[in-house]
């Protein structure tokens, strides 16, 4: 009798192989605090319910020495404001390009697909494609800055070609939750919202830095910071495990009396009963249109930010917006440890 394994054994073997085999290049790719965000996101059933790519118009020319990408646009009336909305890490989702079929009505919307092509709403495409495209890497030569951003920078001042004398407004989801800020450096640029951000997204693990920092260089953060003119709309759900609570602390410490805190409290979406929460974290797109509570707290964020686009410095913050001292461990107290 021989040691060696059983023909059997080593197709049985080499099956598991290839059957694990995506696994393990998600995870070479992506890193231990990717996946970290990737089994901390929620995973939404209808998330890739198409948009109409018959709606879709590229209309920028963007070619550059950074990066190229489609910039589409969605409403044609120019002497509408602009609007430039940035998606998020699993792509230019249905959902995502319904929200600027919204915003429409009221404002000309411009939007990047960054990666992917239109309707894609994958985590893990999004992940594997911010980690080796090479675009979103601080550059030296670019103080500090990524190719991406120097793209979006150059996207901005040719939106401000096609709408002279008027101000422009940008929106930045999970991923791109901080971007707005790096584009604060063009003067037409009044208005910012900050939803869920993320960055950094670090190859390994966090570090102590990483949960406080934006993702942006300090040239960009100093030039946001300049800009005295501008109030700047934050966002996240309380609970969320993707967005830091860290990134809140560091905008107001850096931005102040400026920096609007939207934040979703706890108790404005989970009944106090329930003591196991629902994975929550894309204010503005995923979780709108939802049943219940979620849906519809989304639903008012999204009329809020629209009335603070259409007047960034008149915008007067209700009482269901501002900041109230019920949180998380208040509700956890009727349901024990949480």
């Amino acid at each position: 009798m021989n040691n060696y394994p059983s023909v059997t054994r080593i197709n049985s073997w080499t099956q598991k192989v290839r059957g694990i085999a995506p696994c393990i290049l998600a995870m070479t790719l992506t890193g231990c605090a990717a996946l970290e965000q990737l089994s901390c996101a929620p995973h939404y059933e209808d998330a890739n319910t198409p948009f109409p790519e018959s709606k879709l118009q590229e209309c920028l020319a963007t070619n550059t020495y950074w990066a190229s990408h489609p910039v589409f646009c969605l409403g044609t009336d120019r002497s509408k404001p602009p609007v430039i909305l940035l998606h998020e890490l699993p792509g230019l989702s249905g959902k995502t390009l319904r929200y600027a079929e919204t915003l429409s009505a009221d404002f000309s919307v411009y939007v990047p697909l960054l990666y992917g092509s239109p309707n894609q709403a994958s985590a893990l495409k999004g992940a594997i494609a911010f980690h080796t495209n090479g675009e979103w890497t601080a550059q030296p030569d670019l103080e500090g800055s990524s190719r991406v951003v120097k793209w979006l920078q150059h996207v901005t001042t040719q939106i401000q070609h096609h709408h002279p004398g008027q101000t422009i407004g940008v929106i930045g989801n999970c991923l791109t939750g901080a971007v707005p800020l790096t584009l604060l450096g063009n003067h037409a640029v009044t208005a910012v919202v900050l939803a869920q951000p993320t960055l950094p997204l670090p190859f390994l693990y966090y570090t102590h830095e990483d949960k406080y920092s934006l993702g942006i260089s300090e040239h960009e953060l100093k030039e946001a910071m300049a800009r005295k003119d501008v109030r700047i709309y934050f966002v996240r759900f309380e609970t969320d495990c993707v967005s830091r609570p860290e990134k809140k602390i560091m905008l107001a410490s850096h931005f102040g009396g400026r920096l609007i805190d939207g934040e979703i409290l706890r108790g404005d979406y989970v009944d106090s009963q329930i003591c196991h929460d629902r994975k929550v974290h894309s204010t503005l797109i995923s979780e709108w249109g939802t049943h219940g509570r979620i849906g519809q707290v989304s639903q008012e964020r999204r009329e809020e930010i629209k009335k603070f686009l259409m007047d960034p410095l008149g915008y007067v913050v209700p009482p269901h917006v501002s900041p109230r001292t019920t949180s998380a461990n208040t509700i956890g107290d009727t349901c024990g440890t949480q």
